[in-house]
């Protein structure tokens, strides 16, 4: 399944969209971008959460796609969503 909405809790702004992928049975996939950014387009940050760690409510176990910073802003030179699974997620 994947969603996309906008949202203001988290601390994230509202102006982002957000999307969601929890069809991998191994990862979640988090991804942020500005309004309207074309999911195949560069222009997303992206979060891997392992399954494994579902239960652990420290997202701390979620590594960012190619070792990216949460400080990095939509826009920056950043991911393609629809590629999200051939990025690298080391810390």
């Amino acid at each position: 399944m994947s969603i996309n909405y906008q949202f203001s809790s988290w601390g994230v702004p509202s102006a982002l969209d957000f999307k969601i992928d929890d069809t991998d049975p191994n990862y979640t996939y988090l991804g942020y971008a500005n309004p309207g950014s074309d999911p195949a387009a560069a222009g997303w940050m992206i979060l891997r959460i392992s399954k494994a760690d579902s239960g652990n409510s420290n997202l701390n176990t979620g590594r960012w796609a190619d070792g990216q910073s949460w400080m990095l802003r939509p826009g920056d030179n950043l991911h393609a969503w629809n590629n999200r699974a051939t990025y690298g997620y080391e810390a």
